[in-house]
């Protein structure tokens, strides 16, 4: 499993700025968590190439980090990881967090996630930090298969900064 760490921490360190992920030993010591889970995409040399990090709550998942090797983006592999997900996720909501749409790059995220049927929360929302050096980033919650509303979005807010921003 190290070696399958450290190949999706490397990816992960590629995809996302320092600001959006723990360190690697926090980073690890989240999969000793029960709620914590990584999916892996392997090539045909056992290579990992994708990943997926989320956390399993009741009443919602919470995917963290999706990421694509850089020599792998645009041939439909995050997306099939992300149906996959959501078809063997019993009918439950999914949420994720995404940037404000300020650039090209921040709103062709979104739009790659409302071609998957998430919708956007335009709620007010903020990260936590992931490192100590970090301030809070904010951003959009995207829920899955519906909108969710002020109530649901504020017990969601809740349990993110309280069990994965706090873990």
């Amino acid at each position: 499993m190290d070696n399958e760490f450290n190949q999706i921490f490397d990816i992960m360190a590629e995809a996302f700025p320092e600001s959006e992920y723990r360190s690697y030993e926090e980073q690890k010591k989240l999969l000793l968590k029960d709620f914590y889970k990584i999916i892996s995409y392997k090539d045909k040399g056992n290579n990992v190439i994708a990943f997926m990090s989320y956390w399993q709550f009741n009443d919602f998942a919470f995917v963290e980090h999706l990421a694509i090797n850089k020599d792998y983006r645009g041939k439909g592999i995050g997306s099939k990881l992300l149906r996959e997900f959501i078809e063997n996720n019993e009918k439950k909501l999914v949420i994720l967090e995404v940037e404000l749409p300020r650039d090209e790059i921040s709103r062709k995220r979104i739009r790659f996630y409302e071609k998957l049927g998430f919708n956007l929360n335009l709620y007010p929302y903020e990260q936590l930090p992931l490192r100590i050096e970090f301030n809070n980033i904010p951003m959009y919650i995207m829920s899955y298969p519906r909108k969710i509303n002020e109530s649901e979005f504020m017990e969601i807010k809740a349990k993110l900064h309280r069990d994965v921003y706090k873990a």
